[in-house]
């Protein structure tokens, strides 16, 4: 994901999903009381929308002082999470009994970016591991592509009220985040240094947050899943910044040694 234009255009998309979760939010609120309950189930995934939106700018000003792998596909993941926020309007729809948007096309675009989001956080996980030996740019073609082709020959989705017909695809997405959640266990296993430490916790508290976000029906266990999500984004925003930081005072480091090697003019 080093090509600038697709980075920009993906922090473009995501300040537009941005919007419109944050408007029809507003939308559900000025319909009083009886859209409360919309509200009250719309509000983490406005949260982690903006936060998203956030983190997006943040990584966007600060992507070439850092060569992490796993970095590189944190611009995908976040607009795939955000993308999940498309429920909102199946919540409007249940309490307003009116649809803006036609269930039909909510709930196979809610559910291809819940398992393309699945998928790049097991590429968080395994890429770094892999030691280069998988290509970031194929891993994430590969995951948008299969995530796609999952969804037109898979059973068809209807609406996220119905769910016990299309159980394949709650499975996988369970399994993905599982397998996800067990190799960064792997890797503070095998790398038990604070910095390494604290990242793959930062990221198995996303992994955990945005399960309990979008797959989970019950106010507590939501409300749960954005506090964890928040988490585990602000830790990893503040550790791209401190890497960044370090980054910059190498650069002035060695511009200051290269000036103080050169001979002086007399």
């Amino acid at each position: 994901m080093n090509n600038k234009i697709v980075r920009i255009a993906l922090l473009c998309f995501q300040i537009v999903i941005s919007l419109v979760i944050f408007i029809v939010l507003v939308i559900g609120i000025a319909g009083g009381e009886s859209m409360a309950g919309m509200v009250r189930l719309s509000i983490p995934c406005s949260i982690q929308t903006i936060a998203n939106l956030a983190f997006s700018i943040v990584l966007y000003m600060n992507y070439k002082r850092t060569s992490l792998l796993d970095i590189q596909i944190a611009p995908v993941l976040l607009l795939s999470t955000s993308l999940e926020n498309v429920r909102i309007f199946s919540y409007y729809a249940q309490f307003s009994y009116h649809e803006p948007v036609s269930q039909s096309l909510i709930a196979p675009l809610f559910f291809f970016s819940l398992i393309l989001s699945a998928v790049m956080f097991c590429g968080l996980s395994v890429i770094p591991q892999s030691r280069s030996l998988i290509s970031v740019n194929n891993y994430i073609g590969v995951g948008v592509i299969a995530s796609a082709m999952l969804l037109l020959f898979g059973p068809r989705i209807k609406d996220l009220e119905h769910l016990e017909s299309i159980s394949i695809y709650i499975l996988l997405v369970w399994l993905l985040y599982g397998v996800a959640m067990i190799s960064f266990i792997i890797s503070i296993i095998q790398n038990p240094h604070r910095g390494n430490i604290l990242k793959q916790l930062s990221q198995m508290a996303l992994v955990a947050g945005d399960f309990l976000l979008s797959t989970m029906d019950a106010v507590g266990l939501i409300y749960a899943g954005i506090c964890i999500y928040l988490a585990g984004e602000i830790l990893l925003s503040v550790m791209l910044l401190s890497k960044s930081r370090s980054y910059d005072e190498t650069d002035i480091t060695e511009e200051a040694d290269q000036v103080s090697s050169e001979p002086e003019d007399f």
